[in-house]
């Protein structure tokens, strides 16, 4: 399995019923790939670093344990207006999504 397929799997069942995984995947495949479609991880970690949250991703990146990332942190990296976005299409609340 690979990361795509176990983020599709793990947010679809956080939001329960309310998105299947064909829906769960385009959507977070828009949010984390670049403009060829492929997943773009460089990007989200330029993100977090320029968004104070280097050391979130180093925690990730590196041996150890990972350090949590709360709501806020989250609505951060992707922005508000993309998460608004995204929870309209799975028809699910920008809460239930972050």
């Amino acid at each position: 399995m690979d990361i795509m397929d176990l983020g599709v799997k793990l947010l679809a069942q956080k939001l329960g019923g309310s998105a299947n995984n064909d829906m769960v995947g385009q959507v977070l495949g828009s949010l984390l790939s670049n403009s060829k479609g492929d997943l773009d991880l460089g990007s989200l970690l330029n993100g977090m670093n320029g968004g104070g949250l280097s050391d979130l991703a180093e925690s990730w990146l590196g041996d150890g344990d990972n350090k949590p990332v709360s709501t806020n942190q989250l609505e951060s990296i992707f922005g508000s207006d993309k998460i608004k976005e995204m929870a309209g299409q799975l028809g699910a609340d920008k809460g239930s999504l972050l």
